[in-house]
């Protein structure tokens, strides 16, 4: 396993915590630890609140992986489904219809299913993470982990806290956009934490 940047990183604080942790795992290829305070992880697209915290809630999947192949594939399913329907063939409109409605089911859980989901928030007292929260006096250091194996990519926002531990979420439901929350973390935390 390959980890990028390691030399020039490793002196930064809870890097170490969060390597030797990554090290123990075998499932990829290579790994990159970049901390939130790295230039290379920081972006313009990103909004505030009012209040100057940053709030993030979970985008909904999409089935297909673009929204214009879905769009693509409803529409061929009830162009077929109305045609077989039109000429009384009811066992072979079965098939069509029934894939519609199943996708059009799934894509109302997948959305019903999201909206429940709570967001991150960075503010000025910590990081509040889904039916968790942690000071910034409880973390050693912030940084964004992603594992690549092959064409596959899954980011983790991690806190290295004081006690040793470290606390991995996955930014799948973000869209794995790692740079958004790293920027969120420099430009909100206070300048005497991690």
């Amino acid at each position: 396993m390959k980890f990028y940047r390691h030399k020039e990183n490793k002196h930064l604080p809870g890097y170490m915590q969060v390597y030797k942790q990554e090290l123990k795992l075998t499932d990829h290829d290579t790994t990159a630890i970049c901390a939130t305070d790295d230039k290379s992880m920081h972006t313009l697209m990103i909004k505030y609140t009012r209040e100057g915290t940053f709030r993030c809630k979970p985008s909904a999947p999409n089935i297909f992986g673009k929204p214009m192949l879905l769009i693509w594939v409803i529409a061929v399913l009830s162009i077929a489904s109305m045609t077989l329907l039109s000429e009384r063939s009811y066992k072979t409109a079965i098939i069509p219809v029934s894939l519609l409605l199943l996708i059009t089911a799934k894509a109302f859980w997948f959305e019903f299913h999201t909206s429940k989901r709570e967001a991150i928030s960075i503010d000025k007292t910590g990081i509040s993470l889904p039916e968790t929260s942690f000071n910034w006096a409880e973390m050693t250091g912030t940084f964004i982990v992603t594992r690549y194996n092959g064409k596959r990519r899954d980011t983790f926002l991690v806190l290295a806290l004081n006690n040793g531990e470290n606390i991995y979420y996955p930014l799948a439901a973000f869209g794995n956009n790692g740079p958004l929350f790293a920027t969120a973390i420099k430009h909100i935390k206070p300048a005497t934490s991690c």
